[in-house]
Parts: C-alpha cells; sequence; structure tokens
C-alpha cells in the first residue's frame, strides 16, 4: 500500500504524508533531484516529539510540498509526549541516541540533547 495523507493515532490507515503531498510527487519531484518534506522533529533522549500541522490537519492554506512550513514555528503542533509511543518510549529514546552517533554522526554520543527532523511517509 502507497503512504497517503495524515497521521491517526492507532490507525493502520496512517499514510504519514503532509497535506497536498501524495506519493506520487515523492517519485518524480518536479525540477529536482529529490524531494523531502520534513513532517516530525523528536528531540532526544527526552522523547519528545513534534508534528507538521500538514499530517493533522487537513486543508491549510500554507501547507504543501516545501521542505519546512511556510509559517515556520506555527507550522508545528506543540511538543508532545507519550510515555508508551512506539517511537519515543525513554528506553528507546536513549537507545536512539546511540544509533544517531554510532551509525549516523560516526561519533561518541557525548550525552547532549539533540533534535532531529525528518520526512514521513
Amino acid at each position: 500500500k502507497e503512504p497517503s495523507w495524515g497521521y491517526f493515532m492507532n490507525n493502520s490507515s496512517n499514510g504519514h504524508l503532509n497535506d497536498n503531498v501524495t506519493f506520487d510527487d515523492y517519485l518524480d519531484p518536479e525540477d529536482h533531484d529529490s524531494m523531502f518534506v520534513i513532517t516530525a522533529a523528536s528531540q532526544f533522549p527526552s522523547g519528545f516529539q513534534a508534528t507538521r500541522l500538514g499530517m493533522v490537519t487537513r486543508g491549510l492554506p500554507h501547507e504543501g510540498k516545501d521542505v519546512c512550513p511556510r509559517v515556520g514555528e506555527d507550522g508545528w503542533t506543540d511538543w508532545w509526549f507519550t510515555p508508551n509511543h512506539v517511537h519515543m518510549g525513554n528506553k528507546r529514546a536513549i537507545s536512539m541516541l546511540d544509533f544517531y552517533h554510532t551509525y549516523i554522526a560516526l561519533d561518541t554520543n557525548d550525552g547532549k540533547p539533540l533534535t532531529l527532523q525528518y520526512a514521513q511517509g
């Protein structure tokens, strides 16, 4: 099944695409080699996450295919935390920080907090 719009908690129809973005947009990015629409930001090791508003609300006039929301910080939800969230549980947050330093940054985990932004879908 190809990705589709939105995020619905505890619902298998999650597509994780931003509003006004389709899977075909990723397969054929207009005038670019690739396309990334940042839809989430996570803080480690705290486990807090922010979600782009276009993932949870449809029809916002400023949402679309831009890498980041055109309205800056107003294009994001407040930071949220759910202790049992599959990606953000405290034990996983610590291991995610180790993973980042070991396999992405290729350095030693210095224990400093880290915020990562990424595309879902």
